[in-house]
Parts: structure tokens; C-alpha cells; sequence
């Protein structure tokens, strides 16, 4: 049985970038089965902003906090309600442009059972939207193995392990 994934959007002042976000998930090969937006109480009428943004994308659950919550906890919140066997939680300004992305970490994780994230090749860009050089890692193998406790070790102590593009088991 194939894969089930729920993307998760969060924006706190980014309504204006969030429909390049949506199309990023538009373009995808594979439909995600749940697409949440939440907002974290940005001010004014980014609420709206929002709802405008999703009326293009029929099946977007929306979310507006009333409450500022900050990102962390933010995120926590909504990857309790996960309902599907994988996730990617990004940030409004942040967009996927490899239409397959999905589809090939999806792909990993049903041929390993032991995997429990993909990331994707994540990429700066400058104030104009061109994409800067990104970091390279000398390496013949395109897959890195990193064990379950240097992980949890890396995301919940050291920050260095970047989430912006990663399909989450």
C-alpha cells in the first residue's frame, strides 16, 4: 500500500508568498492527501490574505491562531494531528520547484523501511528570486546514513539539520 503524505504550511506574516508556496505543491507528481495552512495570529488582514490564496487550492484545510504561538511550537501542534503515514512541514516562504519531489521520497521511504526522512536539495535565493549557489558535499554517494539518536541529537539540541525540504516517516 503506497504512502500517504500531509503537507504542512505555516506562515506568520507571508500571505503574500504563500500562493508561490501552494504552487510549489501544485506542481507536484503526487497529490499530497492533506494540504493544512496555518497561520500563527499574524496582525492585521493576512487571515484573509490567506483565505484568498487558498481559494485556488479547493481542498487546503486553513488555520488562523488567534494566539502567537512562535514556530516551534507552532509546527509541534500540527504535526500532532497527523493523520497520514508521512509529512513535510514548510515554512510559507519557502517553495519545492522538482516536480517529483514527492514522488522519490516517497519512493525511499516504501524500499527502506528503515529511512524515516528524505530531504531535498535546499537552495537560497537573493531578494530578486534568484536561486544562490547552494552548499555541496563532496561525496560519490547520493544517499547519507545518519543514525536515529545523531538525528533526534541534531534537530532537538544542535539546530544544525535543516527541516525546509524533508519528507518525514
Amino acid at each position: 500500500m503506497p504512502l500517504t503524505l500531509t503537507h504542512i504550511c505555516t506562515t506568520y506574516n507571508y500571505a503574500n508568498l504563500l500562493p508561490e508556496h501552494l504552487e510549489g505543491v501544485r506542481i507536484q507528481s503526487h497529490r499530497p492527501e492533506r494540504v493544512v495552512v496555518s497561520d500563527d495570529a499574524s496582525p492585521g488582514d493576512t487571515a484573509e490574505a490567506i483565505e484568498k490564496a487558498c481559494e485556488g487550492y479547493a481542498d487546503a484545510e486553513v488555520i488562523v491562531r488567534t494566539e502567537n504561538i512562535g514556530t516551534s511550537r507552532h509546527v509541534n501542534l500540527l504535526c500532532n494531528d497527523i493523520d497520514t503515514d508521512t509529512y513535510i512541514a514548510m515554512s510559507a516562504d519557502d517553495t519545492l520547484v522538482d516536480p517529483e519531489f514527492y514522488a522519490d521520497a516517497l519512493k525511499l521511504l516504501e524500499q527502506d523501511p528503515t529511512l524515516v526522512a528524505v530531504w531535498g536539495l535546499h537552495q537560497n535565493m537573493d531578494e530578486q528570486g534568484r536561486l544562490l549557489a547552494p552548499r555541496r558535499i563532496d561525496s560519490a554517494d547520493p544517499q547519507t546514513r545518519i543514525s536515529a539518536q545523531e538525528m533526534r541529537t541534531a534537530l532537538a539540541y544542535d539546530m544544525i539539520v535543516s527541516s525546509v525540504c524533508v519528507v518525514v516517516r
